[in-house]
């Protein structure tokens, strides 16, 4: 358990490392249920917030996409959630903001551990193992949104005693097992640097959103770093299969493409991001 003063060192080394930039808010708990949660209860203002950071040394009740829990390892995770807000948005947040925080992210921690990948909408891999994911969340009042992105990144994953056991990591990723940003745990230098890569990253995604000269071509990179690139899937709402193919990229929107088994017609469908996950077939 780190002190009050352990906690503000790491705020103002954190804080450091961003400057400038646009995240000045920094709340950092040694733990918390939730750091998507504590900032969607977050009061409005009468006028868009400057970006918030929320992070928990300790998530004990983390979700991820599909009401599934995030299992951390206090010693080698990191996890956290930016709040942003701006006019509410009549577009849908989550089909073209979600991919495109995913991308941000696989771009910045390549950089740090090369290898890193994007499974469609927002997983990040590395080594065909699964390390890190985003959950998108939005409210709003009145005429404004707030969108929160909540990020948990495995830094290390060892199966020593010291992480969650299978049995729980196999509940959290059933179709993945879990994986980490490195091959040797972290101190808390190098964790406050992926937290600094990923924070400027995943801002830089929100600028990009809300800029209609730069957002056509946000998605221009994503073969580059698609974990699944030409390769045969299935994609699944729940348990039912809805689509199988082989994946053709994502549009200008951040929406899978799908050559489908089974059609004539040579152009690939669409998927929107939605409750729907993707699986290398044989996976």
């Amino acid at each position: 358990m780190k002190s009050l003063h352990d906690l503000e060192d790491l705020r103002t080394r954190l804080q450091a490392r961003l400057a400038p930039g646009p995240v000045e808010d920094i709340r950092i708990f040694d733990a918390l249920p939730s750091t998507n949660a504590a900032l969607m209860a977050q009061p409005f203002a009468s006028r868009p917030a400057a970006p918030i950071l929320c992070w928990a040394l300790h998530q004990t009740a983390g979700r991820g996409r599909r009401g599934r829990q995030w299992f951390s390892d206090p010693a080698q995770s990191l996890t956290f959630s930016l709040a942003f807000e701006a006019p509410i948005d009549p577009g849908q947040v989550a089909a073209t903001l979600s991919p495109a925080c995913g991308l941000a992210l696989a771009r910045a921690l390549d950089r740090l551990s090369p290898g890193v990948r994007v499974k469609w909408p927002n997983d990040l891999w590395r080594r065909q193992r699964k390390m890190a994911g985003v959950l998108l969340e939005a409210t709003h009042r009145g005429p404004l949104q707030r969108v929160v992105i909540g990020v948990g990144i495995n830094l290390c994953w060892t199966l020593d005693g010291e992480a969650p056991t299978r049995d729980e990591a196999q509940r959290a990723a059933p179709a993945q097992p879990p994986g980490g940003l490195f091959d040797e745990p972290v101190d808390d230098a190098g964790r406050l640097q992926v937290l600094a890569s990923a924070v400027a990253a995943l801002c830089e995604a929100w600028q990009i959103h809300h800029d209609p000269l730069r957002r056509a071509r946000r998605f221009d990179d994503w073969p580059a770093y698609d974990a699944l690139a030409g390769q045969a899937v299935s994609l699944y709402s729940e348990t039912r299969c809805m689509a199988r193919g082989r994946i053709a990229g994502v549009a200008s929107d951040g929406a899978l493409l799908l050559h489908e088994d089974g059609r004539d017609d040579p152009a690939p469908t669409r998927h929107e991001v939605g409750e729907l996950s993707l699986r290398a077939q044989g996976a």
